[in-house]
């Protein structure tokens, strides 16, 4: 089971997936933008986690759901 973590910057979004262990798997980043909106940046948001998973080489059905 792995897990992603979101960073949501002023000028950077920062995704990354991790095993069991906290071990770093992949991470990636990509520009925030927020001068385009929160729309934007929540679908940024969602494409930064699906290719931190793609780098990881993962299927959404390998994460664990949690609230924090």
């Amino acid at each position: 089971m792995y897990h992603i973590g979101i960073d949501l910057g002023g000028t950077n979004i920062a995704a990354g997936v991790v095993d069991e262990a906290q071990h770093i798997v992949a991470e990636v980043s990509v520009p925030t933008g927020a001068e385009r909106g929160a729309e934007a940046v929540a679908a940024d948001t969602c494409r930064a986690a699906e290719l931190a998973m793609a780098k990881a080489g993962m299927s959404k059905s390998e994460t664990k759901r949690a609230l924090a």
